[in-house]
C-alpha cells in the first residue's frame, strides 16, 4: 500500500489496513499529501440502505443514537456499526467482553453517557441473525437482509403521545401504540443471491 501510494496511485485495500491506528494515520495522509484516493475494503459502507440509516442519524430522524445492536462471526463487520453511527471521532469509554471465539462471544462498547453499542460474535455453526439495529430516543432503524450487506432498511418512530409519557417510558412497546414504520427494499441486479455461478457473497452484486 505504501508503495503504491508513494507512486501516486489511488488504493482499494482489503481489511484490514493496518494492525493499528499510528500505521493508518501514516497512510492516509500520504494518500492526502499525492492527492490520491486510499479505501479500506469494508463493502458494508457502500450499500444504499446503509447510506440511508447514515443520513437518517445525521439528520436525526430518530433522534440520538442510545444504542447499537450487531451480530456477524467476523468482528469487524459488527465493530464498524458501532464507529459508524456513534462517530469515528470519540473512541469508547469502556470496552467490556467475554466468551471465545469456539463458542461465540460479545462485547459492549460504552461511549460515555451517549450510550453503548452491544456486538455479538456467534459462530459459523449457528443461524446466525446478522441484524443491526441502531436506537435512538425518537425511533429506531432496521438494517437486515442481511445485516453486513443489506438490502433492506426499516425505520420505526416514536409516536409523538409517547414523547411525554409520565413515567419517561417513551418505547411505543411500553406505551401500547405501535410505532409509525417505513420500510425500504434496493432491488438487486439479477441473478441475486446464491447459489448463482461466479458469486461468492450473498448480495454481492449489489456492488
Amino acid at each position: 500500500v505504501l508503495m503504491a501510494l508513494k507512486a501516486g496511485k489511488h488504493v482499494l485495500c482489503e481489511k484490514p489496513l493496518t494492525e493499528n491506528a499510528a500505521d493508518a494515520r501514516e497512510l492516509y495522509e500520504l494518500a492526502e499529501a499525492k492527492g490520491v484516493m486510499l479505501v479500506e475494503g469494508l463493502w458494508t459502507r457502500y450499500f444504499p440502505a446503509v447510506e440511508h440509516a447514515r443520513f437518517a442519524v445525521e439528520e436525526g430522524i430518530i433522534g440520538d443514537v442510545r444504542m447499537v445492536q450487531a451480530d456477524f462471526p467476523e468482528l469487524c463487520y459488527p465493530v464498524q456499526y458501532a464507529a459508524l453511527f456513534f462517530g469515528a471521532v470519540e473512541r469508547p469509554s469502556a470496552v467490556a467482553s467475554a466468551g471465545s471465539g469456539d463458542g461465540g462471544s460479545g462485547a459492549v462498547l460504552r461511549y460515555g453517557s451517549r450510550g453503548c453499542a452491544v456486538l455479538s460474535f456467534p459462530t459459523w455453526q449457528c443461524e446466525v441473525p446478522e441484524v443491526c439495529e441502531i436506537i435512538g430516543t425518537k425511533g429506531r432503524i432496521t438494517l437486515d437482509k442481511w445485516g453486513m450487506h443489506p438490502a433492506r432498511i426499516t425505520i420505526r418512530l416514536t409516536p409523538e403521545l409517547c414523547w411525554d409519557e409520565p413515567q419517561g417510558h417513551t418505547s411505543a412497546a411500553q406505551s401500547g401504540v405501535p410505532p409509525h414504520m417505513e420500510q425500504y427494499t434496493y432491488p438487486l441486479p439479477e441473478p441475486a443471491g446464491l447459489p448463482a455461478a461466479g458469486w461468492h457473497y450473498v448480495n454481492q452484486q449489489a456492488l
